[in-house]
């Protein structure tokens, strides 16, 4: 999904023009600019700003007879919709779409992995729970070839969810992905990178290991002097 050349935002309020198309730069500057435009319409004045949403994750608690104050309910109760609401569909070729959530709620119940968290992140965050969306890369390859997201239902406990793994509870993970980024999202401004990714922490942790055998080395020469 982060190989596309461009990045498309559906425009949901244009009749005549429905998207906005931005080149999209190559690599990892293309995945954080798509994070970038998935997080403003997640937070933004169609997604978690706008009262259609409010008042539709309301009323998805509620139908769920989800108890006040239960965020690992409420964050359940609105998984579980978003997987049943949205058709799985790939992307045109050559464009990475980014839809709306109004859109996606109301109008056209379709998208990729990056429309089902942008949509689950923006019924929570109108619940006012905070998410993040988390990209990840999977063997062979160093390309992100997935997004999913995270909700927080305590203090520093996030729970996983991937809204296009229609088997999958609430709290599964991919098990298989060698490098993941995380993308703080919980402001309408944009995303801030939270945390390493997995092969920064190995790389860290290499060069850790490096410099503790430069400090041993020098220990054991001192230690051999008369």
């Amino acid at each position: 999904m982060w190989h596309r050349r461009a990045v498309a935002l559906g425009d949901h309020l244009s009749e005549v023009e429905r998207v906005q198309r931005v080149p999209l730069a190559a690599g990892v500057d293309g995945t954080h600019q798509t994070i970038d435009v998935m997080a403003r319409a997640a937070m933004g004045r169609y997604g978690a700003g706008s009262g259609r949403i409010r008042n539709l994750a309301v009323q998805i608690v509620r139908d769920a007879g989800v108890p006040e104050r239960d965020k690992r309910g409420e964050t359940v109760a609105v998984h579980e919709w978003v997987k049943k609401h949205l058709r799985y569909v790939k992307d045109p070729l050559w464009y990475e779409f980014v839809t709306y959530p109004e859109t996606l709620a109301f109008e056209r119940a379709d998208g990729d992995c990056d429309d089902h968290a942008v949509l689950e992140s923006a019924l929570l965050g109108a619940l006012g729970i905070p998410t993040r969306f988390v990209v990840y890369a999977f063997k062979g390859s160093s390309q992100f070839a997935h997004v999913a997201l995270h909700a927080m239902v305590g203090p520093n406990e996030w729970m996983p969810l991937d809204p296009i793994v229609k088997d999958k509870p609430a709290g599964w993970e991919v098990p298989d992905a060698t490098t993941r980024h995380v993308y703080g999202i919980s402001t309408p401004d944009g995303p801030q990178k939270t945390g390493r990714s997995t092969g920064e922490w190995l790389s860290l942790g290499v060069a850790m290991f490096a410099l503790w055998r430069i400090v041993s080395g020098m220990f054991h020469k001192l230690e051999r002097r008369p």
